[in-house]
């Protein structure tokens, strides 16, 4: 399996850092920042919420086709 890497899930949503930060609850913008570069670990439960986050995008874009 593939390791989660949140520089890639941010580019498939097309999302800026300060987007992805709002979006996963995140004051800060750098705090995605620095886990993209790997100063801070992404954790599990910020796995989930990103996979979570895309795959309701993809369930709504389903229900638009």
């Amino acid at each position: 399996m593939k390791k989660f890497k949140i520089v890639d899930w941010r580019k498939r949503m097309g999302w800026t850092q300060k987007k992805a930060a709002h979006e996963l609850g995140y004051v800060r913008t750098s705090t995605i920042s620095h886990m993209e570069t790997g100063k801070i670990s992404t954790t599990k439960r910020v796995e989930l919420a990103c996979l979570y986050l895309e795959q309701q995008r993809d369930n709504t874009a389903n229900q638009q086709n």
